[in-house]
């Protein structure tokens, strides 16, 4: 009864494994719930493409395959598109651009015409605007981009002296948090902007954080801090304080994104795509163990998850 049981367990081990290569190897899309992630993964040694992840099932599937590197993919509020930046604009030139990608019909195009370097896009609470980072190909500071998607028009946020860049919305939309640069990496702060009246105003009462991603549900902002003290923090939006959330080993650690349901925050290393149980870190940031999410071989970086359906 044992090895009968071990066959079929590893038997099933076998297919599901063997779905996985052919999904990665094919780019074609398995039917999927809505426990997914995206992320931009470097699978075969060429460029990085864009893959989709069932969580519950571990199935991915390649959603880019390109010559030039994608990433930094982000989920639509629907779950129908996905925006994210390709690697160069066209051989010549260089540059980066936004793109976006329909779920349904599969078609995509870009955000901008520009020849410029564009990174790090954000979609808006109701779907209607496009935040990302931007710098001119000539050269200058980088600033955000706050582009509607029906007019074409855009909106430009600097922070002069200092750069403006990865943004984050609040859940209702009336604010972006983002990261304000120095030339020296200390004296990164948290930023945040109040779209109606257009101030702009520390978040941290000390410097050093990084890379903000405001909770679905709008309580904690996750960032982390670079230097000696690499942790990753959240900031208490309703109680107005930082928490250390996880002390991690190792200091590289990349984009952040929040489950639907705000529990649960997923980050990159150059291990892997990790998640961190907010409740369990909160009571002890030192023994709380994230949990890896993505396979062991490869690089993952900037996962993102689906939202949940209306």
């Amino acid at each position: 009864m044992t090895r009968s049981l071990v066959r079929i367990t590893l038997r099933l081990m076998l297919v599901s494994s063997c779905l996985v290569l052919l999904a990665i190897a094919t780019g074609q899309a398995i039917n999927l719930g809505e426990n997914e992630l995206v992320f931009n993964g470097l699978l075969d040694q060429r460029q990085t493409d864009i893959y989709v992840m069932d969580l519950a099932h571990r199935l991915a599937y390649r959603l880019t395959n390109s010559r030039a590197s994608e990433s930094e993919p982000v989920w639509s509020p629907d779950g129908q598109q996905i925006a994210y930046v390709t690697g160069y604009v066209n051989e010549n030139t260089g540059g980066s651009s936004v793109i976006i990608i329909n779920l349904k019909n599969h078609t995509s195009h870009r955000v901008s015409s520009d020849i410029t370097n564009e990174g790090y896009p954000q979609w808006s609470p109701d779907g209607r605007y496009l935040a990302f980072g931007k710098v001119p190909y000539s050269g200058g500071i980088p600033e955000l981009i706050i582009y509607d998607l029906q007019t074409g028009r855009t909106h430009h946020i600097n922070d002069h002296p200092r750069s403006a860049s990865f943004p984050t919305w609040s859940p209702d939309g009336r604010y972006i948090a983002f990261t304000s640069g120095a030339r020296d990496p200390e004296q990164y702060e948290i930023h945040v902007i109040d779209l109606q009246t257009g101030e702009i105003r520390p978040l941290l009462p000390s410097d050093g954080g990084f890379m903000p991603t405001w909770s679905p549900d709008g309580h904690y902002i996750v960032f982390k801090t670079i230097g000696g003290n690499a942790h990753i923090y959240l900031w208490d939006v309703f109680q107005k304080r930082t928490i250390v959330l996880y002390e991690p080993a190792e200091t590289y650690t990349l984009t952040f994104s929040w489950s639907p349901d705000s529990k649960t925050v997923t980050y990159s290393t150059l291990r892997g795509v990790f998640r961190l149980e907010i409740a369990a870190c909160i009571q002890d940031p030192i023994t709380c163990s994230p949990e890896l999410l993505t396979f062991p071989n490869g690089v993952y970086h900037d996962p993102n998850w689906r939202p949940r359906a209306s």
